[in-house]
């Protein structure tokens, strides 16, 4: 930051970061403006700083994931083989699914671009709810029967021989009850009544692990921080589709069932962000609404996808005197409404931050680093000075 603007953008953290990103794509039209001099008259640049930073973030990558795997899972008793090898395989199959070697190698670029590459690791759900005729099985009232999992049963499904334990012997024993085989606990009815109508199916396409390479120009941090992890304060900035977010907040306090039941409650979440949007006047007592921005957006099939700005807070705060604790609180950056919050703790699996920092060189005490271009740029002037 510079409220007085005594220094130009190349002493600022972001200014830097804008310009050496500039510098590596060959936009050399900011040296004219911010530096003034003879890079106003001539601006031809040699790319000595571009080249070498190409060089070692290549070498870099390639020393990480030259190899294919380039991991391995490995037991750690004789009893944790079998084991090791299935998760091993699971693994791979996770990573290659959620691409998470280009967001490496796409993290260790930017490190030594701008000095570090933030990489936000979250679990997501890619699922899709369609209509089809299906025959379904439906109770005398015409009701439908659904199985354990919440999903209908149709006349497809197999129902086999339930079994318990004996009392006396410990023995599993066939009992007379049959019960739906894909989840062996639903049981059948005695009058099994099945029905042709249009019903919503789900499909998931992805359940898993997701990383993200944060854009640096989206991630907040204290520059006094040592990381990320021990920050009072952390934002991550990002645009998100409306549908999009009502379908996360739906997902962050799933309870509905059936595909019915999660298609209401999106539209239940719809109407709430319309809600917020529509009073962000009343709220901020400001011109601007969060409706017009968001109207943007991108285009699918000749519909408008309405965009809304979000801000991602990570904070660590004392909320009823009991202590710290560290809270992720979503807002509508527009209007500064929250939308959601809940603890760290019951967002992530192991309670911490979902950041990770990748850094070409590590500044001590911070959690930000140095890369090459910033290494490299005095000699860059130096060498477009003499040519």
């Amino acid at each position: 930051p510079d409220p007085l603007g005594i220094e130009g953008p190349q002493h600022t953290f972001m200014g830097k970061r804008i310009l050496y990103d500039k510098t590596f794509k060959n936009e050399m039209g900011w040296r004219a403006s911010v530096l003034g001099g003879i890079f106003a008259q001539s601006n031809l640049c040699v790319t000595v700083a571009r080249d070498i930073t190409r060089k070692m973030s290549a070498r870099a990558i390639s020393f990480f994931f030259e190899t294919s795997p380039w991991f391995t899972v490995m037991p750690v008793g004789a009893m944790d083989k079998k084991l090791a090898e299935q998760a091993d395989r699971y693994t791979r199959w996770k990573m290659d699914v959620a691409k998470l070697q280009n967001i490496e190698e796409g993290a260790i670029k930017r490190a030594f671009v701008v000095g570090e590459g933030v990489v936000k690791t979250e679990w997501s759900q890619r699922e899709q709810l369609y209509e089809t005729t299906d025959t379904v099985l439906v109770d005398q009232e015409g009701k439908d029967i659904l199985g354990a999992d919440g999903d209908y049963i149709t006349e497809n499904d197999i129902w086999i021989q339930d079994s318990a334990p004996d009392p006396m012997t410990g023995e599993m024993v066939m009992a007379e009850l049959l019960v739906l085989k894909r989840d062996g606990v639903t049981p059948k009815p005695e009058a099994t009544i099945f029905q042709e109508k249009l019903i919503t199916r789900r499909i998931v396409h992805y359940k898993g692990p997701e990383a993200q390479l944060i854009h640096f120009l989206d991630f907040l941090c204290p520059l006094t921080a040592e990381s990320i992890q021990k920050a009072d304060c952390v934002v991550h900035v990002y645009e998100m589709a409306l549908m999009d977010l009502a379908d996360q907040w739906r997902k962050s306090s799933e309870s509905a069932d059936t595909p019915e039941e999660r298609i209401e409650s999106t539209a239940k979440a719809m109407r709430a962000l319309r809600l917020i949007q529509s009073t962000d006047d009343t709220n901020t007592g400001q011109n601007s609404s969060v409706v017009d921005s968001a109207t943007r957006g991108t285009k699918e099939n000749g519909y408008t996808q309405p965009v809304v700005n979000i801000s991602e807070f990570h904070i660590r705060y004392d909320i009823d005197g009991r202590g710290l604790r560290d809270i992720v609180l979503v807002v509508d950056t527009a209007s500064r409404t929250p939308i959601f919050y809940d603890y760290e703790a019951n967002i992530t699996a192991d309670g911490l931050r979902p950041f990770t920092t990748h850094r070409a060189t590590e500044v001590d005490g911070r959690w930000y680093g140095m890369g090459s271009m910033e290494l490299m740029n005095p000699s860059q002037e130096v060498v477009d000075l003499w040519f």
